[in-house]
């Protein structure tokens, strides 16, 4: 027979009258709960359910709980009715600035587990409080990338400087930034970035040091489970002091570059990414001082990065 059942959170006094969250359950059959609630997945929207799963019901969650929250609600009710997985199916907020969400889910029992309630089976629940179960944080399958994002990274480049100068170079760029996501695959980002280069005109060699404001439009393309293709066009601004044998030139430079080859992994839980990019085609605008206009273009360049998402 079917049965539903319907557990309302405690009334609790919240800011601005919002309410707490409630859950509501559809079981068509319960089993008995697994040993612990850590033993429930949860799996992301865009995740596969494994082929063991087999459906028991369905729940919601509605009320002012972010996705943590909400999932961690989800998860301890999936476990009262001995279900292996939850499978979320969507996460929507009331407004576009709304805290308050409605998470709706599917609940999968496992048939590698013999878990089956007799009728004479008493079951002792002990479940936590609502409010802890609220503070539980849990780690769901594919949550989606946070729009908010830092980043450190550095590159090492060894190519030819081609146009005005007709150097070459050894380059290494150490950069620190934040980013943020304008759509699901456009991002942008503003870091600061010092350069050391070792350079070589004809046969006058020197150093040449460099501070300057960098931004960059990045694509983010999945390709995979964990990994994207992000190349990314960078625009910025450099104060350059070179000494060259015993000439000193200082000079500043608007920068344009394009990196084809790059990509990420990201980290199961999305909260971390790291990155490997080969390759750069690039054009130099010396604005004063050294005024050739230089472009280079190397596949001896290796980038690498860690990144932080909020």
């Amino acid at each position: 027979m079917r049965k539903s059942f319907t557990i309302i959170g405690g009334a609790l006094v919240c800011a601005l009258y919002s309410c707490s969250p409630s859950v509501t359950s559809n079981i068509i059959h319960n089993y008995h709960p697994l040993e612990t609630v850590d033993e429930v997945v949860v799996i992301g929207e865009e995740e596969k359910l494994p082929g063991d799963a087999e459906w028991i019901g369905s729940a919601k969650v509605d009320g002012k709980a972010d996705y943590d929250q909400m999932a961690s609600l989800t998860r301890l009710e999936a476990w009262k009715y001995g279900a292996k997985y939850v499978k979320i199916k969507s996460f929507t907020a009331y407004g576009q600035n709304s805290r308050m969400h409605i998470m709706n889910s599917n609940l999968y029992r496992s048939d590698l587990v013999d878990n089956t309630l007799n009728l004479n089976d008493h079951v002792d629940y002990q479940t936590p409080e609502i409010s802890e179960a609220i503070s539980t944080s849990i780690t769901p399958f594919n949550t989606e990338v946070k729009p908010f994002y830092l980043l450190i990274g550095g590159n090492l480049e060894s190519s030819k400087v081609s146009g005005g100068s007709d150097a070459s170079q050894n380059v290494i760029n150490l950069s620190f930034g934040a980013g943020c996501f304008v759509t699901k695959s456009l991002s942008v980002e503003l870091g600061v970035q010092y350069s050391r280069e070792t350079v070589d005109y004809d046969k006058t060699g020197g150093l040449s040091y460099g501070n300057g404001i960098m931004s960059a439009l990045v694509y983010h393309r999945k390709i995979s489970e964990r990994f994207y293709y992000i190349p990314q066009l960078d625009l910025g601004y450099v104060y350059f002091n070179s000494k060259l044998d015993e000439a000193r030139i200082k000079y500043d430079a608007v920068c344009a570059s394009l990196i084809p080859l790059a990509f990420e992994y990201r980290s199961q839980d999305n909260q971390w990414g790291f990155q490997a990019g080969l390759g750069e085609f690039g054009l130099i605008f010396p604005q004063s001082g050294n005024k050739n206009q230089d472009y280079v273009f190397s596949l001896n360049q290796v980038s690498i990065g860690v990144v932080k998402y909020f």
